[in-house]
């Protein structure tokens, strides 16, 4: 035997050995080990029921649960040159059946249970190259202010997350799908797909969400059509492009079937719910195609690193669509719409409060917009 086989033989059994002790090491302590660097992270209890780990570096966890946050399968495949530059690097996370419970109290804070370390005691979270998410759930109720009492439940959640190019730049392709409200739901009505470069700061994706119903997101419809909403259905699409931060989304939305309870069904007052219903149900009927759809095109312009509503431009589209439905509609019945919505928003106007109307509109407005009809 040559002396190059017998340095192999040995190499491979010293490798051999290695494995099977460090194996045998992370089952005996690992689970207590990984149970206290996760106790030191978050604010909750946290509990695993079996841990282990598989060759070559994938570790598999069974039964993770954050109390009343979250509950997941999950196994972590570890690339062992990371180590060399000091870091943990996860070639991959792959997470089976999580089940995510949000909540955002009254002061607007979510319940995200990780403990925040400032300076330089502050936890070095591992560099993550992919995540593979199966079969998802999130499970969110809001207590905030006007959307106190909004719930809602995602389900058949997948996305698929992969590392772009060479090295550890974080430059990712990414995809992901799910069901909104229905949990026996099988079509997909939301996805979205695309890359990022959080490093750039750098986008460029889609968005899409199908039929939307009531049952899912009703204080939101309620918050833009007023509280007394009880069918709507949407559908959404946008185009994501960012640019050095700057993020851009081009918007289609179409609104179908938006019913306002009967005076009966509301929680209000009975006098004030049915001129609630009234206002919101005419101006509807304005804005809507004799097929009972709104279709609107907007920009939004906001942060990638900060999104939200920073700046929407609808520019013309509103009143497009507007004008297009309008005259698609019998001139007589929009003037007695538009006259019968003049005087509801005069008296609700001042009902709510002078300021908001500047005491209303005035008849002699109510009448030129009706001579525009005519």
């Amino acid at each position: 035997m040559s002396k190059f086989i017998r340095i192999l033989i040995i190499l491979v059994a010293v490798i051999a050995l290695l494995f099977i002790s460090a194996y045998i090491a992370f089952n005996i302590f690992g689970k207590n080990l990984v149970l206290k660097q996760l106790s030191s992270m978050v604010d909750r209890p946290v509990a695993i029921r079996s841990l282990s780990l598989r060759f070559p570096l994938v570790i598999k966890v069974s039964g993770l649960e954050i109390k009343d946050f979250l509950k997941s399968d999950m196994s972590l495949d570890v690339n062992p040159f990371g180590f060399l530059g000091g870091k943990l690097v996860l070639n991959n996370v792959f997470i089976k059946s999580p089940t995510l419970n949000l909540e955002r109290n009254e002061i607007g804070v979510i319940n995200i249970p990780l403990k925040m370390q400032p300076g330089p005691n502050k936890q070095q979270l591992p560099i993550v190259l992919g995540l593979d998410i199966r079969d998802g759930q999130i499970h969110y109720v809001d207590n905030y202010k006007n959307f106190s009492g909004f719930k809602v439940n995602v389900y058949n959640i997948n996305v698929r997350v992969k590392k772009r190019g060479l090295g550890l730049s974080p430059a990712f392709n990414f995809a992901a799908s799910a069901s909104i409200g229905d949990e026996n739901k099988q079509v997909k009505n939301f996805k979205t797909s695309g890359w990022i470069n959080l490093a750039k700061k750098d986008m460029n994706g889609t968005l899409e969400i199908k039929d939307l119903y009531t049952n899912s997101i009703l204080p939101f419809y309620s918050q833009l059509f007023g509280n007394n909403v009880s069918q709507a259905n949407m559908n959404f699409d946008a185009l994501l492009k960012a640019k050095n931060n700057d993020l851009n989304i081009k918007c289609h939305m179409i609104l179908a079937g938006l019913q306002h309870q009967s005076q009966e069904e509301a929680e209000k007052p009975p006098e004030e719910a049915q001129k609630d219903i009234k206002v919101f149900s005419n101006l509807f009927d304005i804005f809507s195609s004799p097929d009972g759809k709104i279709e609107v095109d907007f920009v939004v312009y906001t942060k990638l690193d900060h999104p939200g509503f920073d700046r929407v431009d609808f520019g013309s589209s509103l009143f497009k669509t507007a004008t297009k439905n309008i005259l698609s509609k019998p001139p007589e019945e929009v003037a007695d719409k538009v006259k019968e919505i003049g005087k509801d928003i005069k008296a609700w106007g001042k009902e709510k409060g002078k300021d908001i109307l500047n005491d209303g509109l005035k008849d002699k407005d109510i009448e030129e917009i009706i001579n525009i009809f005519k």
